[in-house]
C-alpha cells in the first residue's frame, strides 16, 4: 500500500491521501475538520480513486462525528483507518478485510466501523474531545496484513 503527499495542506491535487484535520476551537469548546484527498496508486499498475463526502467539519466537543470514505477500483479487499497527530506517526485505528467492521486497535475502542459494502466504510464517534483533534486518514489495500 503507497499513500504520499503533504497532509498539511488545505488544497492539493490528484494525487495523496485523504485526511481530516481536527483543530480546537473556542478555547477547547468545539473541534474544526477538515479534509484534504485525492488519488493513491496501489499497486504496480492499478489505480484507485478514494473520496470523502464532507471537506470541512465543525463538531463541539460531546457531539458525534461520522467520517465517510468510499473507493472506486477493483481488487482492492481492505479499508483501514489510521489516525496521525501532531509530531507522531500514523496510528492503525482499524482494519476491515470485507463487510465485517473489523476490531477497533488499541486506544480507538470507542470509535465503531460500518462497512456497508466492499467500496465503502463510515468511521464513527459517540462523543468527540478535544483529545480527537487529528489528521484522519482512509485508504485502501489489496492485502490484509496490518
Amino acid at each position: 500500500m503507497e499513500c504520499g503527499g503533504n497532509t498539511g495542506l488545505v488544497e492539493q491535487t490528484a494525487t495523496g491521501c485523504g485526511s481530516y484535520q481536527a483543530d480546537s476551537t473556542d478555547g477547547g469548546d468545539g473541534l474544526t475538520w477538515s479534509c484534504v484527498f485525492s488519488v493513491s496508486v496501489l499497486g504496480l499498475a492499478q489505480l484507485v480513486t478514494v473520496t470523502q463526502d464532507e471537506r470541512f467539519l465543525i463538531v463541539k466537543q460531546g457531539d458525534s462525528v461520522k467520517l465517510h470514505c468510499s473507493y472506486t477500483g477493483s481488487g482492492f479487499y481492505s479499508m483501514l483507518w489510521y489516525q496521525e497527530k501532531e509530531e507522531q506517526g500514523l496510528k492503525l485505528m482499524v482494519l476491515s478485510g470485507d463487510t465485517k467492521p473489523g476490531d477497533m486497535e488499541d486506544g480507538f475502542r470507542e470509535w465503531t466501523l460500518d462497512r456497508p459494502n466492499m467500496q465503502s466504510s463510515s468511521l464513527s464517534l459517540q462523543q468527540v474531545k478535544a483529545q480527537h483533534s487529528a489528521v484522519y486518514f482512509c485508504a485502501v489495500s489489496e492485502h490484509s496484513k496490518k
